[in-house]
């Protein structure tokens, strides 16, 4: 059973909503594709742990904070025996393992994931200690990659790699079933979720082209009557569907800029005021008077 869904990075969703409205930079593009990568990743991981028994709570992307120091989780399983954590790493091509450190094949070190796994852990036991849990954490970094391999790779069960997975999730199938205390616990792991902080983008209202655009490559799209279509795919698409993800870019990208019907005019150029009014009326909510109406 999902108890928590696992949320798009921040970042990434800004990086999308930018490339439709202006050239990227290179540093920005070599941002998004890292980001694309390791979404890639942990949207491979959730579809694994779509096999495992029901007796089981998953709760994906947790960010907490113990003792002052914030630590993210990216997939926890709550099973009756125990708690599973796991770090994904979507590696691609060839790693070395060696006293201790990750290093690319040409020798280069990068971190080592099983540093950032036992800090994680430390900190969800000491958490779990405060709120009065005592359930024991068992702790992995997986690599799910099918072109991945870590030349002299220890000998631990800390490492999950492609292959070993079904062996690991049916050697630890839940024995038992969960109780009141296990469903609390899931319950207050979500209530301490932090959501992840607005990421610190410089964007430039004037630098980005207004539109709506094709929710599948991306293009600006042509009025048509009550609906949009794209000219590059063909599609057609409902007004108030497009116009809802504009304006939810809108605030992702410009948090301190209130969305006010002109903002909203201006930002989805191609839409009729009939059809903005209707989509701010539909999913936000309106506050002010007079000049001052504007919609969170």
């Amino acid at each position: 059973m999902i108890r928590k869904k696992r949320d798009k990075p921040v970042q990434l969703k800004i990086l999308h909503a930018l490339e439709k409205r202006k050239t990227l930079t290179e540093q920005e593009l070599l941002q998004k594709s890292r980001l694309e990568k390791g979404w890639e990743g942990e949207q491979l991981f959730d579809r694994m742990t779509g096999t495992v028994s029901k007796e089981t709570l998953q709760l994906h992307d947790l960010r907490l904070t113990c003792r002052g120091s914030t630590f993210q989780l990216d997939t926890l399983l709550i099973r009756p025996d125990a708690i599973y954590l796991y770090e994904v790493k979507y590696y691609n091509g060839e790693f070395v393992y060696e006293d201790g450190d990750f290093k690319l094949s040409g020798g280069k070190v990068i971190l080592n994931p099983l540093h950032q796994l036992l800090r994680a852990r430390t900190l969800l036991h000491q958490l779990l200690e405060e709120h009065g849990y005592s359930f024991p954490v068992r702790a992995y970094v997986v690599f799910p990659h099918p072109h991945f391999f870590l030349y002299h790779a220890p000998v631990t069960d800390s490492f999950l790699f492609l292959p070993q997975w079904k062996s690991h999730i049916t050697r630890h199938a839940a024995a038992g079933v969960l109780t009141a205390t296990h469903h609390k616990l899931a319950d207050l792991l979500c209530s301490l979720h932090r959501k992840e902080p607005s990421a610190t983008q410089d964007v430039l209202y004037g630098e980005l082209h207004k539109n709506l655009f094709c929710p599948g490559c991306a293009g600006p799209v042509c009025r048509q009557f009550k609906t949009f279509f794209c000219p590059d795919c063909d599609n057609h698409y409902p007004a108030g569907r497009l116009i809802y993800e504009a304006l939810k870019e809108f605030r992702l990208l410009f948090p301190e800029m209130r969305l006010t019907l002109s903002s909203a005019r201006n930002w989805c150029r191609v839409a009729s005021d009939k059809q903005i009014r209707r989509a701010l009326a539909r999913h936000f909510n309106e506050k002010g008077q007079g000049r001052g109406v504007h919609y969170v």
